[in-house]
């Protein structure tokens, strides 16, 4: 299959309490599910692991000798021992723990020294943070750092489409870090000049090039003042005290943007959502009784468990798990239910058949009434129909641009689907028993859109003419 890079990809899972550790081969499938949204210009993974460890695991981009990145970090009393070598690709990534106090400053220092001629960069510093990142695909970057055998608490995963640094080597892929810090970005911070002027303001000198690494910096920089929340608003946006707004007014992000951020106080795991004022990259959250989820896409949560009740942010909202204390704030305003359906009387059975081949298994029935089930993430259905007078039942999360340019075919979506839903529809009708992305049903004329809902209205964002028709099942 041919992939189109569309944009960047996210995903983040972080376990309850007493749940089993997560799976790295299940986050590197779900993130392979979008492959599409990235490219072959990096991709990475951020594992947390709590532990009562007094010790920093440090990661070092260096294209030198051992000896010579062991001289580095002499100079700052920091001794590296039983050094590693990861293999990066076009780089080396030497690993190694160090007895290392709460101070930025020293690594800080040290980038400034290894960017200075672009020799190196201190990308993963933590107590239970393990950044693996480098240039590739999602699976090529997880098979060269055997992620899918490690087992951990929380995970961050990124498939990255540069837009404003290049990607031909893994520093400026993501997840970046500061200490007991990793974030994952999509979209374009267009406040990154403000935050690298309020960065270097505080003492921080050296940036690799790209805007989302201030993301962890002003996190980092925030935390020292303030609590996690207070943190959290003043960087979307939302903090009320005009004091603060305006003293702190060069940390707070602005430009299209959603962005997973992972955390570690040193006695629990938090893992944070933001998104913009008018959520312009789109963000799925999920839950269910073993972890919390975000993703780009619904699709990346029911690969890992057909079950959990999800949820589409609101814009300029942010969401906030524990891994000790659950979730602290949800990311809406209104009462989170799910829709999950499953049927076992069905036509076509859509596991294992490819996005862009599902049109053909549909058309070839040569029926007016299908079923299909077990649709996951499945773009474009319906964009190869003629006019005509089919009437489909979808079961599943179908994906982006479902039923667009659709003239006269009538379709009941049993779930939740994605963004771009029934565009240019010139006739027929889409009835959806579930939540809908953004971008529904523009610039459609002629035709009827329906949510069928479990509470008060079914959600979506930017709609065109629509009909919203209110049950309470």
């Amino acid at each position: 299959m041919n992939y189109s890079p569309s944009s960047c990809g996210l995903f983040g899972v972080l376990r309850k309490f007493e749940a089993e550790k997560i799976s790295g081969k299940d986050v590197v499938d779900s993130l392979e599910l979008i492959r599409y949204r990235g490219s072959n210009k990096g991709s990475g993974y951020a594992s947390f692991d709590l532990t009562d460890n007094n010790y920093y695991m440090i990661k070092t981009f260096y294209d030198g000798s051992e000896e010579d990145i062991k001289s580095i970090f002499n100079k700052r009393n920091i001794f590296p021992e039983e050094i590693t070598v990861e293999d990066a690709g076009n780089t080396k990534s030497y690993c190694f723990n160090v007895t290392l106090e709460n101070n930025d400053e020293v690594l800080d220092k040290i980038n400034e020294e290894l960017w200075l001629n672009r020799d190196g960069r201190v990308y993963s510093a933590g107590k239970s943070l393990n950044v693996y990142k480098g240039v590739g695909y999602p699976l090529d970057v997880a098979t060269s750092y055997n992620v899918q055998e490690k087992y951990t608490d929380m995970w961050l995963a990124h498939t990255r489409q540069p837009t404003n640094s290049p990607g031909n080597y893994p520093y400026w892929s993501h997840p970046f870090s500061s200490y007991n810090i990793a974030i994952v970005h999509n979209g374009d911070i267009s406040s990154f000049g403000a935050n690298r002027e309020f960065l270097i303001s505080r003492g921080i000198k050296s940036f690799v090039g790209t805007d989302s690494e201030v993301i962890a910096y002003l996190f980092r920089e925030l935390l020292k003042e303030f609590d996690l929340e207070t943190t959290i608003k003043i960087l979307s946006n939302n903090c009320d005290d005009p004091k603060i707004k305006y003293e702190y007014r060069g940390a707070v992000l602005d430009g299209p943007y959603t962005l997973i951020i992972g955390y570690d106080t040193g006695d629990d795991l938090y893992m944070i959502c933001m998104t913009d004022k008018t959520k312009l990259r789109p963000v799925i959250i999920g839950t269910d009784q073993n972890n919390y989820y975000i993703a780009s896409e619904e699709n990346q949560i029911r690969n890992m468990t057909k079950n959990a009740t999800v949820w589409p942010m609101e814009p300029g909202s942010y969401f906030i798990a524990s891994m000790k204390n659950g979730i602290i704030n949800y990311g809406v305003r209104h009462k989170v239910k799910d829709f999950v359906f499953f049927t076992d009387d069905f036509d076509i059975d859509a596991s294992g058949i490819k996005y862009n081949e599902l049109d053909d298994y549909i058309l070839k029935s040569n029926k007016n009434n299908i079923t299909v089930s077990n649709i996951l993430g499945h773009r474009y259905i319906g964009i190869k129909f003629p006019a005509g007078n089919k009437h489909l039942k979808l079961y599943g999360n179908p994906g982006n641009c479902l039923m667009n340019l659709n003239h006269n075919n009538d379709v009941d979506v049993y779930g939740n689907v994605a963004d771009d839903c029934c565009d240019t529809m010139t006739g027929g009708s889409v009835r959806i028993h579930g939540n809908a992305g953004d971008v529904l049903a523009r610039p459609s004329r002629m035709a009827e859109f329906m949510f069928l809902a479990m509470w008060e209205t079914g959600q979506a964002y930017r709609c065109g003419h629509i009909r919203i028709l209110s049950l309470k099942w």
